[in-house]
């Protein structure tokens, strides 16, 4: 599978997060970077389309999702939301967690968002 092309930004992201899932002790990362095996669809049933996360990791037997909000993604929010409520009922199903990868300024007013919809979605901060 090809590796799709990301803007820097999420890019940026995606590696400072990288560097602290290590850390924290993820392994089997999946991430749309020629050092990792690309992400796979998550999807409901086979029938159905699926959805390419940003990143992919485990740890203790459960999967973890990685979303970016960048400035884009902020914007188009509801237009994303149905991908997002997939990722985490995927994550409730293989006992981990959705988390979205957003900058510490921008935490608050995500977690305000998130506080509206019927989701189990953590924060990772990460500094600009």
């Amino acid at each position: 599978m090809a590796k799709t092309t990301i803007s820097k930004e999420r890019e940026r992201m995606l590696k400072s997060a990288i560097a602290y899932l290590r850390i924290k002790g993820y392994h089997e990362i999946k991430a749309p970077f020629k050092e990792f095996p690309a992400p796979q669809s998550v999807f409901r049933k086979a029938s159905e389309a699926g959805f390419v996360p940003d990143m992919i990791a485990e740890k203790d037997f459960g999967t973890f999702i990685f979303e970016c909000l960048d400035e884009e993604s902020l914007e188009n929010w509801d237009e994303r939301l149905p991908k997002w409520k997939l990722f985490d009922e995927y994550t409730d199903r293989k006992m981990g967690k959705l988390y979205f990868i957003a900058y510490s300024d921008e935490a608050d007013t995500v977690t305000e968002r998130l506080k509206e919809l019927d989701m189990n979605a953590k924060i990772l901060r990460i500094k600009r």
